[in-house]
């Protein structure tokens, strides 16, 4: 049986939300030139995005690329952090909604203290069997 949420727009672009998107977008990237930038004027940024959001005229900003050579050499594609912010407001509303419908092995991503499962854990989800505690283990 299929749910049916409503107002999910509005709270999306609640100016509470995007603060806390902002909060979690930049976890971790603090000093970065990028997140001071956005932070300068950061009411102003986050009146805009939920403006531009509300008026359903957000536009996607160009994705910059960059290479890493470690743990091997790669090209990384990275959005704007105007865009991660906006991402991340659009997460905080809809992954509760979707977290009791992925399987234990998915849902494990999303859970805040980070606990993961051994990779012994596939072979009872294949099976359909409960893994025993050891299975399960915390970082």
């Amino acid at each position: 049986m299929s749910k049916i949420f409503y107002d999910l727009y509005d709270k999306i672009c609640s100016p509470l939300n995007l603060w806390w998107a902002y909060k979690d977008a930049a976890r971790g990237k603090r000093y970065t030139s990028a997140v001071a930038s956005f932070e300068y004027d950061l009411e102003k940024n986050l009146v805009e995005i939920e403006r531009e959001l509300k008026d359903q005229a957000y536009q996607l900003g160009g994705y910059h690329n960059f290479r890493i050579d470690k743990p091997k050499r790669r090209l990384v594609n990275a959005a704007p952090f105007r865009d991660r912010v906006a991402h991340r407001a659009l997460m905080n509303i809809i992954e509760p909604l979707f977290e009791r419908q992925f399987i234990f092995d998915t849902i494990l991503i999303f859970i805040s203290s980070r606990k993961f499962v051994s990779p012994s854990r596939n072979c009872f989800a294949s099976r359909g069997r409960i893994p025993p505690p050891s299975a399960v283990s915390a970082p």
